[in-house]
């Protein structure tokens, strides 16, 4: 994974940085690996990302760059309907978001991972799963 090259001895040097927090390659290689490895067992070849600009977003991305799946980017100002579209006519059988879901087609009770990081707003890695009904 490209990720790799760019630790090379550097874990504990900051990947990502916001006002208010960072994450170092170690945790967002930690994150990615966890986020991957996941699609990887569920067989996931589709998958819409729908966050915010944020750590989560790039875990999310990168995860499906390693686990070599479709990423569809879902953007959140786009109405519910919107979304469904996007989703509908991607194909996505995931949908991974830190929103609860108002989608029709999708399941009611999502799974929670949790980006695992040293990050102190650890609320803002949760990530829900969302599997079509």
């Amino acid at each position: 994974m490209l990720l790799n090259q760019y630790i090379n001895g550097h874990d504990n040097d900051v990947a990502l940085k916001c006002i208010h927090s960072s994450m170092t390659y170690r945790a967002l290689l930690s994150a990615v690996e966890n986020l991957a490895s996941w699609m990887t067992n569920h067989d996931v070849e589709r998958v819409g990302i729908a966050f915010d600009n944020s750590f989560t977003w790039v875990i999310a991305d990168l995860a499906c760059q390693q686990a070599d799946v479709c990423c569809v980017p879902v953007p959140l100002f786009f109405s519910a309907s919107q979304q469904e579209h996007v989703l509908n006519e991607s194909q996505c059988h995931f949908l991974l978001t830190s929103r609860g879901g108002e989608l029709s087609e999708w399941s009611k009770s999502p799974t929670v991972m949790i980006a695992k990081t040293t990050s102190s707003l650890i609320r803002s890695n949760i990530i829900l799963v969302y599997t079509r009904l």
